[in-house]
């Protein structure tokens, strides 16, 4: 069998805010092989990204809740399997509504 690869970084990442509490993330996945992927957050001032979620391979959206209103958070995801992470994808930010 071929040996696996890690698998490609997401691409088109895009964050929006839902409401005062749930930013909603949307991405495209490039790889047939990954089976998870990774959701990393920064609140704003951003320091240092932390994991707060992995998704199933195949999902391409996921709403974060419980933050504070009006407050920036910026996002990046990563793809994973048995052969490591994938780059990261761009990092995107979205501000939490009123």
């Amino acid at each position: 069998p071929d040996p696996v690869t890690v698998p490609a970084a997401p691409s088109n990442l895009s964050a929006s805010a839902l409401s005062s509490s749930n930013i909603g993330l949307k991405w495209t996945n490039r790889s047939s092989n990954q089976t998870a992927v990774a959701i990393e957050r920064c609140a704003s001032p951003c320091s240092r990204f932390s994991e707060i979620a992995r998704v199933a391979g195949t999902a391409t959206t996921f709403t974060d809740s419980g933050l504070a209103s009006r407050k920036n958070y910026s996002y990046r995801v990563r793809a994973y399997n048995s052969a490591g992470g994938s780059p990261y994808s761009a990092t995107v930010t979205a501000r939490t509504l009123r």
